[in-house]
């Protein structure tokens, strides 16, 4: 312990300062030293007055972030503090251009002064992970696997100051925790920010619960959609995530404001709305597999006053077949407009104008579900596609309730109830702001003699081709319907002579719609 305090306060003889005399100097010949593992570099920062050690590191480490700066050995002399660490060039050189300067998050003018000593010293003994180790193991419940990370930095048993935000350390401690085989893992209130530090435990069959609310994850508006597959990725038997239950094969929308009263139906959920909305801004027609022959279909719509885009956003579309009682002077015209039958309900949907959905606004709930019936309630919002190039995007809020009942293994739309209205302000604030709009799902390829066979009848009713053509085709590919169906088209641009193998009437424009058609029904399905 001695060697290591005289490290800390007395630098080696052949050491470099980096101050704000010499920041301008070229640094690239410095990269040698930056990047050898063995040097410990000593950060001196200036007027730090009353801050706690925690404050004053968690400013330094936020400002550098994502770069990895892993602080130890903190010390602090009168109004100044220094710490040591190593591995951290990339940080070392985003100082150094930022002329070693680092602001207060909180004080508009507040500076903190930063001097930079490299190679302060070379002693490989500076290091905490024992430490590490024996709180992680003082915070593993024993009797139920519980292993309690909450605010794992404040804990005082830590030397060093260790927040799980900095993605190295996280990964360290979540490596530490495998041997413990923990079945419940709380990483609460760590401004977690990434999920990449979780491959340390990927595969960690143990795990049935993780919680990882109130942390900085929810900030980042790319992830929040893909929230639950990541997790599922890493840690597959994961069945609560922050503290609510999901479904076998996880998905995106429980993330996107759903509230689901069974989770049960949670995987009927997922599948509906991937297949619908897609498909529904894609060709409407071919949405005729999943309705009821007798289905029901009626619209609404409000035009509401004082908004952004009230000026701009008009009905006109969807007041021919609007039974709004209110909107009608006799209260025969809301029941005319109650459209019956599959095939009225696909032309009448089809005048509507064509949209793009915006699926991140979703706002789903599952409101009855019994096994055979379904009531499934859809907040949003979609954009209307203008006809013409000179024509602006008018933004739409919608509700949306579909009743679907099941006959045999497949559930079918028994009732389409959809209303529409001018978006409101703080929907068109947040439009369309994440990612693109919704899309036909990934097809996996088929494993099982049953799977297979589907494809096949699909290939052929799809393609024209005759039996053995579609088996040889598939086996090429391994059965990944998708990939045939692309390599079908391919084959039938570049060849006049298909007639031998295929049907005349069938030509490449139809291919592509049977495509996405073909996609529809064979994953509604399986």
């Amino acid at each position: 312990m001695d060697d290591q305090t005289y490290a800390v306060k007395e630098r080696s003889s052949d050491s470099i300062v980096i101050n704000h005399g010499n920041v301008s100097t070229d640094l690239l010949k410095y990269i040698p030293i930056l990047t050898n593992s063995e040097y410990w570099h000593a950060f001196h920062i200036q007027n730090v007055n009353n801050i706690t050690r925690n404050e004053i590191l968690k400013i330094v480490l936020d400002y550098v972030y994502p770069l990895d700066l892993i602080p130890v050995r903190f010390e602090r002399e009168g109004n100044h503090c220094m710490f040591l660490a190593r591995n951290c060039a990339e940080a070392i050189l985003k100082l150094c251009k930022d002329n070693l300067t680092i602001p207060h998050p909180n004080k508009t003018g507040k500076l903190y002064q930063c001097e930079i000593v490299l190679k302060h010293a070379t002693l490989s003994t500076l290091q905490s992970e024992e430490n590490i180790y024996e709180v992680v193991q003082s915070l593993f419940e024993e009797p139920n696997k519980t292993l309690n990370l909450q605010k794992f930095s404040d804990n005082v048993g830590l030397v060093e100051y260790s927040p799980l935000s900095q993605p190295k350390i996280l990964s360290y401690v979540l490596y530490l925790s495998k041997k413990l085989e923990p079945t419940c893992i709380k990483l609460n209130s760590n401004e977690i920010r990434s999920l990449y530090p979780f491959e340390a435990v990927s595969g960690l069959h143990s795990v049935k619960q993780l919680d990882l609310r109130n942390n900085l994850i929810d900030d980042i508006s790319e992830l929040k959609h893909i929230y639950i597959d990541k997790i599922r990725e890493i840690l597959p038997l994961v069945v609560v995530l922050d503290g609510v239950p999901i479904g076998k094969r996880g998905g995106s929308t429980l993330k996107i404001k759903n509230y689901l009263c069974k989770n049960e139906g949670f995987d009927l959920v997922d599948q509906f709305i991937a297949h619908f909305f897609p498909i529904y801004d894609y060709k409407r027609i071919l949405l005729q597999s999943l309705y009821h022959p007798k289905a029901m279909f009626s619209l609404t719509c409000l035009y509401k006053e004082g908004l952004i885009n009230s000026g701009t956003t008009k009905l006109d579309s969807y007041e021919p077949i609007n039974r709004n009682l209110l909107s009608h002077s006799f209260l025969s015209k809301p029941q005319e407009n109650i459209i019956i039958g599959r095939g009225e309900i696909l032309k009448k949907i089809d005048t509507l104008p064509k949209t793009e959905h915006d699926g991140h606004s979703f706002c789903v709930d599952l409101i009855h579900y019994t096994g055979s019936l379904a009531v499934i309630s859809i907040n949003g919002i979609f954009r209307e596609v203008p006809k013409a190039a000179h024509e602006s995007n008018r933004l739409m809020g919608f509700h949306r309730i579909f009743v679907l009942g099941r006959t045999k293994s497949e559930y079918y739309i028994c009732n389409d109830l959809l209303h529409v209205y001018n978006a409101l302000n703080h929907q068109v604030s947040s439009a369309f702001t994440v990612g693109d709009t919704v899309k036909i799902g990934v097809l996996p390829a088929a494993s099982t003699p049953k799977e297979k066979e589907k494809v096949q009848e699909a290939m052929i009713l799809t393609t024209g081709i005759d039996r053995e053509w579609a088996r040889r085709l598939l086996e090429d590919i391994d059965y990944d319907l998708i990939k045939c169906l692309k390599k079908f088209m391919d084959l039938l641009k570049k060849t006049r002579s298909h007639k031998k193998h295929l049907t005349s009437k069938y030509y490449i424009q139809n291919v592509i719609v049977g495509k996405y058609e073909i996609i529809e029904k064979y994953r509604w399905m399986t």
